[in-house]
């Protein structure tokens, strides 16, 4: 296949599986991308901005056998602004999050961007097939759909919810595997100190919770001994939660930074125990993906989607529990197998799979495929 990927924020996560995409892909994969700037904007306009780069590169002189749309675009605009000729290609969206469970940071009535909701809900009517990250992903989109359009005065909503519904399914995004990079061995004792260590891996900022983060620490870091590893990436002002566990936890502290170098973040996260997450919306979690196939075990919360990352023996786990070597062991062993079919190469796989059936005129019988 001939894949036209188009991606209006390529940073972080997003970035990261259009690498995989690219690297692990049987197709052949071309990629228009903006780097990441307002959201808002970019779901407004980047279409627009997207299928001009790709004009000015040549790519709308060529054939291709499906376009990739991720989110923060407006598919439907890409219909439109195509040739003639490319208007019948079959149109994917891979849904990296969705803007209608996104936390809004309010502390009164939800004060939702409705025009980013409807953004989405049309795109995802528009396209031909609607990949999903993860069943979170997927349920709470739709039964956020529901909830926002019940109190529009058009009648045809449900119908668009089940055209939505009938051309989705899940597919866990590809994550590079982190044992296969040399050199870098799990439970290293990197700082001297014994004890159970934890990784926070998330941005500082407010959406990923740093103040409940700071209420974990007070209330464990002492009584359980814990030592910290913050190494999400900085963005903006410092939250005050972090600000504030930085000084009433600074003995428990034992990193605190984020890596620009990947071998050295692999290191951090080998010489931790336990990963943390404390996150308002997590979608997938390449992050806390990561971490786990290092070896981390979970002290998650059982929402969201994590509860699908784990296999259910993994599930509740926290610091202070008991475990001896063996069961530490065999609770990884079972964790990497669950994420077996989130490592790149066989997510991969699956997506290109999704897209060939789609381009061969297949719809898929079954809306709510599991990624296991």
């Amino acid at each position: 296949m001939r894949i036209l990927g188009f991606e209006a924020w390529d940073g972080g996560s997003h970035r990261s599986v259009r690498e995989s995409l690219v690297r692990h892909g049987a197709a052949q994969w071309t990629w228009a991308t903006l780097p990441p700037g307002p959201w808002r904007w970019r779901q407004r306009l980047g279409m627009v901005e997207l299928v001009a780069i790709a004009r000015e590169q040549g790519l709308l002189q060529q054939s291709w056998d499906c376009f990739l749309c991720t989110s923060l675009l407006a598919v439907g605009e890409l219909r439109g602004l195509l040739p003639a000729a490319l208007r019948t290609v079959p149109i994917v969206m891979l849904v990296h999050e969705n803007q209608v469970a996104y936390p809004t940071g309010a502390t009164g009535p939800d004060q939702r961007d409705l025009h980013g909701v409807i953004t989405d809900l049309t795109a995802m009517y528009a396209a031909d097939l609607v990949i999903f990250t993860s069943q979170w992903n997927r349920q709470s989109c739709l039964d956020g759909f529901k909830s926002v359009l019940g109190k529009s005065p058009i009648r045809q909503w449900r119908g668009m919810l089940d055209r939505i519904e009938q051309r989705s399914c899940v597919i866990w995004p590809p994550v590079e595997d982190p044992r296969l990079v040399d050199g870098i061995e799990h439970n290293c004792d990197i700082d001297g100190r014994d004890g159970e260590t934890v990784a926070w891996p998330h941005r500082h900022q407010a959406d990923k919770g740093p103040g409940a983060l700071r209420a974990l620490a007070a209330r464990y870091s002492k009584a359980w001994q814990l030592q910290w590893r913050l190494l999400g990436e900085r963005r903006g002002p410092v939250p005050a939660a972090i600000a504030r566990l930085r000084q009433e936890q600074a003995q428990f502290i034992v990193h605190d930074g984020f890596c620009e170098d990947k071998r050295d973040y692999l290191r951090q996260l080998a010489a931790a125990n336990w990963v943390c997450s404390t996150a308002k919306h997590e979608f997938f979690g390449i992050a806390v993906v990561e971490a786990l196939l290092m070896g981390c075990l979970p002290w998650l919360p059982n929402r969201l989607s994590y509860p699908e990352l784990l296999p259910q023996e993994a599930r509740q786990l926290h610091p202070g529990m008991v475990l001896d070597d063996a069961k530490r062991h065999s609770l990884g062993k079972a964790i990497a197998l669950h994420l077996k079919p989130a490592i790149a190469p066989e997510a991969t796989a699956r997506m290109e799979a999704a897209m060939a059936r789609l381009t061969q005129g297949q719809r898929s019988d079954a809306p709510d495929e599991s990624p296991l």
